[in-house]
This record gives C-alpha cells, structure tokens and sequence, in this order.
C-alpha cells in the first residue's frame, strides 16, 4: 500500500553453530537462546529507503515457523501466530502477534521445555469465517520426558488444536499421533509440516 513494500521477519542470532545445536535437548550439548525481534521492514518505492519498526520483541527466544491465514500471503494482514521455546524462563508459548499494534494479542503459556516442545503451528481458517483471525492452530507437541541417551524426544508427539480467536485457553483438542509412524514411536523430531484443507 502506498507505494511500499512490507516484510515481516524473525531476527535472530542464529549461525552455524547455533543452528546445528539449538534444538539438542540432551544434556552433554550446548542449547542456546536465540534472542531476536518479529520486526517489520517497509521498502518505499518512492525514494528506495527502508526503515525497520520493531514488533514484539517481548516475545520468547528460539522462534518457530510463523503461521497466517493462507488467504493473507502476499496481502495486506493483521495477525501471525507463532511458537517460542525460552530455555532460561524453562517455558514453551504460542503467540497471537498484531502485526499492527506491534503487540502480544494473546498468548498461551503453560508447559515447560524440560517436558514439551513445541512445533510447527499452522493455521487454518473456518469455512464461514467473518474475520481473519476466526480458525483454528494446529501444533506439535513433542513430550521429552525420556532424552539421555538419544539427545532426542523418545516420549509421545501429540497434536493440539487451539481456537484461534481465544489460545489462552489451552487447546481445544489433544490428539495422540505417536501411532503414526508405527512401533509406538512419536513423530520424528524436527519434522517440518503442512496441513492443508480437503474440499
């Protein structure tokens, strides 16, 4: 709009290093907190200068994958949900951010990184849906009880969906998926995903 740009980011500290270790939860590795900012850079087409605004950089380190309403790439938004693991605070959180405020719209906070993880959340819209936020976030949820000798999550993957409109309530369905992969195994750590909606 008006003749800009607009880029939603994640900045981190991240390099090779950090990259390759961040998601170790086994003891004899380094885990670090990737402090960073959700910032948003405007691109003027006028005069090709950018400027950076800050947008929630109260929000935990070692951010996962942001997530919008699918009919919202490439256009104008308000809200990104996103996950965040802070190994000082010991705490996992799924964030709703206001891209427009630059604040915390809500958030749900309960569980901690000695015992889940968080992954991947995705959002998928109601089919009658009257604002854009009106759907639903799906999330992995890895349980990391059992972790010395592998260095990996050895428990059970679960799969929570949360009302989009209201994530301070916790989940509105816990589905145990660690069957999916066979042998009474969860599903594999780091596995990036999709979800996509079947007509």
């Amino acid at each position: 709009e008006d003749n800009t740009i607009i880029i939603d980011v994640f900045l981190s500290q991240l390099n090779a290093e950090r990259e390759s270790s961040q998601f170790e939860v086994n003891d004899q590795y380094n885990v670090y907190c990737n402090n960073g900012e959700v910032c948003r850079y405007v691109i003027n087409l006028d005069d090709n200068k950018v400027t950076k605004k800050g947008i929630a950089n109260i929000v935990g380190s070692t951010i996962d994958f942001r997530t919008i309403g699918k009919d919202y790439n490439g256009v104008k938004y308000n809200y990104s949900f996103i996950c965040s693991h802070d190994m000082e605070t010991k705490t996992c959180s799924l964030y709703k951010i206001d891209m427009n405020k630059s604040e915390v719209a809500d958030k749900f906070a309960t569980l901690d990184t000695d015992h889940y993880w968080f992954r991947d959340p995705e959002f998928i819209s109601r089919r009658d849906a009257v604002s854009e936020d009106d759907g639903y976030i799906f999330m992995w949820v890895y349980h990391i009880d059992i972790v010395k000798e592998v260095g990996l999550p050895n428990g059970k993957t679960e799969l929570y969906i949360f009302n989009a409109l209201n994530l301070s309530v916790g989940p509105q369905y816990v589905i145990d998926v660690t069957m999916l992969c066979g042998a009474n195994k969860p599903l594999p750590y780091g596995l990036h995903s999709y979800l996509a909606v079947l007509n």
